[in-house]
């Protein structure tokens, strides 16, 4: 029955996130001279939000945030930390970690940093900077698709949609 071979690759997948987990930190622990280690912490805390272990993978994230500043990983690193924050309505903790993966111009989590900043203002009442935030993501958006010539633009459509909900609270005609 399809409903148990769900059930039994379910299982399996856990049982592989949870091999991959500890592997990962047998590496982080064992292998403190490992050249990659700031892949792995960052693989790492991926593998425990996966797991629902949120709060175990912002420490990973955190440690890679200090100890390899230089890491292609620490925007993406920020944006969980974001994630994490917000998630727990902590929402100047967010923000300030979704600022500093913003920092990260040419990363590319940059457009979605400043989206989840523009709703940590909606959360907060800040509907002046709400928008100022997703009209940036706006023109991000418009600027990477000219420049790729790409046709990813569901961040921008998300952005103009909650641009009109923060304009409701603040614009007039």
């Amino acid at each position: 029955d399809s409903k148990d071979e769900k059930k039994q690759f379910e299982a399996e997948s856990k049982r592989f996130q949870e091999s991959a987990i500890n592997l990962y930190q047998k590496i982080v622990t064992e292998y403190t001279r490992y050249d990659r280690t700031d892949e792995v912490l960052y693989y790492l805390g991926k593998s425990l939000i996966d797991v629902e272990r949120q709060e175990e993978a912002t420490t990973h994230f955190k440690r890679l945030i200090q100890e390899y500043p230089n890491s292609q990983f620490v925007p993406d690193a920020w944006l969980a930390v974001g994630e994490y924050f917000f998630n727990k309505a902590e929402l100047a903790k967010a923000l300030l970690a979704y600022k500093k993966a913003e920092a990260y111009k040419d990363s590319p989590v940059y457009g979605f940093a400043v989206y989840k900043q523009g709703w940590c203002y909606i959360n907060t009442g800040d509907w002046d900077s709400a928008l100022e935030r997703f009209r940036t993501v706006i023109i991000y958006a418009d600027a990477q698709a000219a420049a790729t010539k790409s046709g990813k633009l569901s961040l921008r459509k998300e952005a103009q949609k909650d641009y009109v909900r923060a304009y409701a609270h603040v614009g007039n005609a």
